[in-house]
């Protein structure tokens, strides 16, 4: 699926929001894969599945880094079936 929103600072609920408000599809809810924080996915058809990540992430963060990224520069990627 090409030209999904990027916008310039956001995180992934809000961008899996917009994205349901905007094209329809569903939002789904899964633990980070880097932390204890909850992450969002969209889908419009339940079968590929999206999610709006930073892009330039170097791996785990600390607590206090949570707070930090609560906007941040990033990019819709596809989720592997494998991290859904």
């Amino acid at each position: 699926m090409t030209n999904l929103w990027t916008p310039r600072r956001a995180n992934c609920l809000i961008w899996a929001l917009w994205m349901q408000l905007s094209r329809g599809g569903y939002v789904c809810w899964r633990q980070s894969w880097y932390g204890w924080w909850p992450h969002a996915v969209w889908s419009l058809d339940r079968h590929v599945w999206w999610e709006y990540v930073p892009t330039n992430f170097s791996g785990r963060l600390k607590w206090w880094q949570v707070l930090w990224l609560v906007l941040f520069s990033g990019e819709p990627r596809i989720v592997e079936r494998d991290k859904l």
